[in-house]
C-alpha cells in the first residue's frame, strides 16, 4: 500500500469514525429531550405502555398504584388481558383511555336492593378538557400545548364520582390552567400547566414547558399534589423565579397549609426529609409539601434565599448543598427525638 491509499484508508475510517460519534452524540441528545417524569411510579410505566401501544392518554384512578406488567406487551388485545389479569378496569373512547380497580363500579354501602337493581350493567367514559389559558395566549396556542402534552406528559390521577356506580357513562372533567412566565433574565420564555380536577382539593400535576421560536417544548412533569394558588418567587437566591403552589384545606380546629416548589430544572426544592410524620406520609408518587397550621409564607428579603415561615414559629430554611429547604420539625431527629421521648413518657 503506498501513502497516498494509506491517508485515503485513514480518512475514510477517520469519517465513519467520526460519523459515529455524531450519531451516538445525537441519539443521547434526543434521549436527554425526552420528558423527565418527577416522582414516577410502576403505575405510571403500566400507563406508558398503554399509550405507546394505544396511542391515546391515559388518566388513572388514584387508587392505582403499585401495578407492574413487564415486559410491555406488544398489542391492544394483550396489553388489555393484561390490565385485566392485575385486577383493573380498562375503559376507552375515542381520545382516552381511563384505568381503574376492577371493583370501580360495584356499589358500595349505604346502598339499598332497588339502587342495586337500577344500576347500569354497562359502562362507558368520556373525558372533557376545559382550557384556561393566560390572557396572552391564544386558545388555539393552549390547544396545540395540550396536543403535546396528552402524547409525552403524565395526567395527574383522578378521585372520580363519589358513587361511580350510579352512572353508565362516566365523565371526568380536567381544569387546564396555561402560565405563560419568563423565570429569569435571558432565560426562554416558560409555559406552566396546570392539570386537575374542578377542584382544589383534588390532585394535580404540573407540566412544565418551554417556547423556543414559537415553538413548544414540554420538558418535564411533577410529582402530584394537592391543587391550589400558584406564584412565582425566587426563593433559593440562585436569580430565577421558582414555582410554588399552596393548597390549604379547613381541618378540625386549624386551616392545614401545604406548600410545594418547584424550580425550573423540576426539583422540588420543599421535600421534606422524611415526607410528613408517621401518620402523613403521602402516597407513592406525590409531593412532599412543607405543611403549616393556618399560614405559610416566604420572607421579603432582597438578596440571597428566602425563609419559609410554615407557622407555629417553625422556619425553613434552604441548603445549597441539598438544594431543599430544610424544616426542623420534618427531619428525621426531630421526629425520632418525638418518638424517644414518648417511649420514655410511656416507661415511667
Amino acid at each position: 500500500m503506498n501513502l497516498n491509499q494509506f491517508s485515503r484508508g485513514a480518512v475514510f475510517y477517520l469519517a465513519l469514525f467520526l460519523s459515529a460519534i455524531l450519531v451516538t452524540g445525537r441519539e443521547a441528545q434526543g434521549a436527554s429531550e425526552e420528558v423527565q417524569h418527577f416522582g414516577a411510579t410502576p403505575a405510571d410505566d403500566l400507563l406508558g405502555c398503554i399509550q405507546r401501544v394505544y396511542g391515546k392518554p391515559v388518566i388513572r384512578d388514584l387508587m392505582v398504584r403499585d401495578v407492574i406488567v413487564t415486559p410491555c406487551p406488544s398489542g391492544k388485545e394483550l396489553v388489555a388481558e393484561a390490565v385485566k389479569k392485575k385486577g383493573l378496569l380498562f375503559l376507552e373512547d375515542e381520545e382516552w383511555i381511563f384505568l381503574a380497580p376492577a371493583n370501580y363500579f360495584v356499589p358500595r354501602p349505604p346502598y339499598s336492593q332497588e339502587d342495586a337493581a337500577r344500576a347500569p350493567k354497562q359502562h362507558s367514559i368520556k373525558v372533557e378538557t376545559r382550557l384556561d389559558p393566560a390572557k396572552e395566549m391564544s386558545e388555539e396556542q393552549a390547544k396545540n400545548i395540550l396536543s403535546v402534552i396528552k402524547r409525552e406528559a403524565r395526567m395527574p390521577p383522578i378521585l372520580g364520582s363519589q358513587d361511580p356506580w350510579k352512572t353508565g357513562k362516566l365523565v371526568i372533567t380536567l381544569n387546564v390552567r396555561f402560565l405563560p412566565i419568563r423565570l429569569g433574565e435571558g432565560l426562554p420564555e416558560s409555559v406552566v400547566t396546570i392539570i386537575s380536577e374542578p377542584s382544589d382539593v383534588r390532585p394535580a400535576r404540573l407540566i412544565y414547558g418551554e417556547l423556543h421560536g414559537g415553538k413548544y417544548k414540554a420538558l418535564w412533569d411533577s410529582p402530584w399534589f394537592e391543587g391550589g394558588s400558584i406564584e412565582f418567587v425566587d426563593v433559593n437566591g440562585d436569580g430565577e423565579k421558582e414555582i410554588l403552589i399552596k393548597s390549604e384545606t379547613a381541618g378540625a380546629n386549624s386551616v392545614n397549609v401545604e406548600l410545594v416548589v418547584f424550580d425550573r430544572k423540576g426539583r422540588e426544592l420543599s421535600r421534606q426529609e422524611l415526607c410528613g410524620s408517621f401518620d402523613s406520609v403521602p402516597p407513592v408518587g406525590a409531593a412532599c409539601p412543607i405543611t403549616g397550621a393556618n399560614e405559610i409564607s416566604v420572607t421579603e428579603n432582597v438578596a440571597g434565599p428566602k425563609q419559609i415561615l410554615a407557622g407555629d414559629g417553625e422556619v425553613c430554611t434552604y441548603q445549597p448543598e441539598k438544594a431543599i429547604f430544610v424544616c426542623p420539625s420534618q427531619t428525621r431527629a426531630s421526629i425520632l427525638g418525638i418518638a424517644v421521648q414518648s417511649n420514655e413518657k410511656g416507661l415511667r
